[in-house]
């Protein structure tokens, strides 16, 4: 079971919005289904990056 922080949620959120709004006004994307059809590329979960003693600079880099 995948474990989802809201981190992960709010970006995944926040790349279908901008590319819903690249594409056009009164629009709504998925990213799942962006994803799927390869409309975005998968960056990897971020919450695996700040498992455990994050590093500031790392983060923020």
């Amino acid at each position: 079971m995948k474990t989802d922080v809201p981190i992960d949620a709010v970006g995944r959120a926040d790349k279908a919005m901008y590319f819903a709004k690249e594409c056009g006004r009164n629009r709504a994307c998925c990213y799942e289904q962006l994803l799927a059809r390869g409309a975005l590329a998968d960056p990897g979960q971020r919450s695996a990056e700040i498992a455990g003693d994050p590093d500031v600079d790392a983060l923020f880099g």
